[in-house]
């Protein structure tokens, strides 16, 4: 809805509202806001909040689902779009449910949905993958991006340090950490010189 999680609840509120007139009847926007601004967590107002007070339960679940389904599928006949789920491996039990149910929409409208995932099968969000490469006529296609070698571990270093020579012993460090996964090089990268562990003097880059 265009608003950062540490936005005050009443940005939100009034965010979610103008996303929903925005792509359906008032009548249905009406009708679902209270129950994405209760998966939200917002605070609603006293009408809103009134039209759910009872709702618990299987029933409540089965509501945040249709609400979020009709909000999806209405973005998606108005035009393509690309649902991109980060950290799937993290996903709680309550996110997975969610998901499994409404993903089955990309075989009714022009709607993309990418998991970007540690192949951790064992973890709850790997039921997202499994059912998405299941469902029938939707094609599912897995690309597995291998860590970076030696060679283009180096070479990404020398990009980060603009191409200034780094010391030996900080790329033999970064290459044993990292293990070839470029977030955690440039995250150590930028650690190292945020605690003074790694300074540009002028005779060029320096590890204390």
């Amino acid at each position: 809805i265009g608003v950062p999680p540490e936005g005050a609840s009443s940005v939100k509120r009034q965010a979610l509202l103008q996303r929903l007139h925005e792509y359906l009847s008032a009548p249905e926007a009406d009708s679902i806001y209270p129950y994405l601004g209760r998966l939200l967590d917002l605070d609603l107002e006293a009408e809103a909040s009134e039209r759910i007070r009872f709702a618990e339960g299987p029933a409540l679940q089965a509501q945040y689902i249709e609400s979020f389904r009709s909000l999806l599928l209405a973005m998606a006949l108005r035009q393509p779009i690309i649902i991109v789920c980060e950290d799937v491996h993290w996903a709680d039990a309550a996110s997975v449910k969610l998901g499994r149910q409404v993903i089955g929409i990309a075989s009714e409208a022009p709607i993309v949905f990418v998991f970007v995932t540690r192949p951790d099968r064992q973890a709850a969000g790997w039921q997202l993958i499994d059912q998405a490469r299941e469902m029938g006529g939707v094609g599912a296609v897995s690309l597995y991006l291998a860590p970076l070698n030696e060679q283009d571990s180096r070479r990404l270093l020398a990009n980060l340090l603009q191409d200034k020579a780094p010391p030996e012993a900080l790329g033999e460090l970064l290459l044993n950490k990292a293990e070839g996964n470029p977030f955690f090089f440039e995250e150590m990268l930028r650690m190292l010189l945020e605690q003074g562990d790694l300074a540009l003097r002028a005779d060029g880059w320096q590890l204390s």
